[in-house]
This record gives C-alpha cells, structure tokens and sequence, in this order.
C-alpha cells in the first residue's frame, strides 16, 4: 500500500493505515514478528505499532482458538434472544457484541467482558427485586453472561498476548553509549 498517509514531518502516523497493512501482511501468512519489523522499516513508530499490532491475533491463534471463539458466539445468541423478548435497551450492544465476535476483532473483547458484568449484575439484582420475574430466565442469564464474561476475557488474553521489551545497550556512530527497546512477539 502505497498510499499510506503518513505525516513523518509532523511525527505523526496513520494508525488506520497500519492496521489496515498489518492485517494484509498477516492475511498473506506473515508472523507478527515479521509483520512489526516490516512495519517499523516503513512507519518508523515502533512504540505506536506495537500497540496496535498487540491487539490484532496472528493466524495461528485464530486457528488455534477458533472453537472458544464460536462457543463465545454461542453462548452470546441465546442471551440476545432473551434479551431482545423481554427488554429491547440492550438489543443493540448484543447486536454489535455479535459483529465483534463473528468478526474476532479482539480488541474489542474487553469491552464484551464489561458489558456482560453489567447485564448479570443487572439480572441478579432483578432476580432480587421483583417479584414477577421469571427466576428460570434470571438464572440463565447469569449463568450465560457468566459464561461470556469468562470466555471473552480469557479469548483476549489468549488471542493478543502481551509483548516482551527488552531494552539493550549499544554504541552509536558517534561513540556513545545508547539503549534502544526491541520488542518481541510471541507468535
């Protein structure tokens, strides 16, 4: 892609464009080691594409997690299937929840963590509060948005683990000592 719009002058970087060439490197069968290093030869922000490459899964751990991956789209269907008989205020983030991970953009996998705390939060205090309540449907609720809970915050650390920062000692060209950061992937 040459047509990346990057501003080296105003030391700025376009994260979409690195997103968008990292993912195309990595679609054509590239580790993220050698993705970083490719990147960083054209982007020159070592730090900023780190960032975003931690957040993207290789192939390998999309193969490798693929299963965790449907039973998490699984266990999501049947609770907006209740969700969207019984109220419709959350139909949209299920919906959008749904998207994320039918798509395995796992940087959002966090975010599915929180709103599933909320929403069994939410059902156990309905479960104590009214009086009218289905308690069968409560309960499967929780258990359900137990399971999302579990599953999307384990997917995430599974799918973008962290990244190792060695920093290491060198000489420059004008004779003084220097410490530059080389980051590792453990893909």
């Amino acid at each position: 892609m040459s047509d990346c719009n990057v501003d080296v002058s105003a030391n700025k970087i376009d994260k979409k464009a690195v997103r968008e060439r990292s993912n195309l490197l990595m679609r054509q069968g590239k580790t993220k080691q050698e993705t970083f290093e490719q990147l960083k030869k054209e982007f020159r922000h070592a730090k900023i594409i780190v960032k975003i490459l931690k957040c993207i899964p290789s192939n390998y751990r999309k193969k490798k997690y693929r299963w965790l991956n449907h039973l998490l789209l699984i266990s999501l269907l049947p609770i907006f299937l209740l969700l969207t008989y019984y109220t419709s205020w959350a139909v949209s983030f299920y919906i959008l929840m749904l998207y994320v991970v039918a798509r395995l953009i796992a940087r959002y996998y966090l975010a599915i963590t929180a709103f599933s705390f909320v929403i069994m939060i939410i059902s156990t205090l309905l479960f104590f509060l009214e009086e009218n309540t289905n308690i069968l449907v409560i309960l499967i609720l929780v258990f359900l948005n137990l399971t999302t809970l579990v599953l999307s915050y384990k997917l995430e650390q599974k799918l973008c683990p962290k990244v190792m920062e060695q920093k290491e000692k060198y000489i420059d060209k004008q004779g003084l000592t220097r410490v530059r950061i080389i980051y590792t992937f453990t893909d």
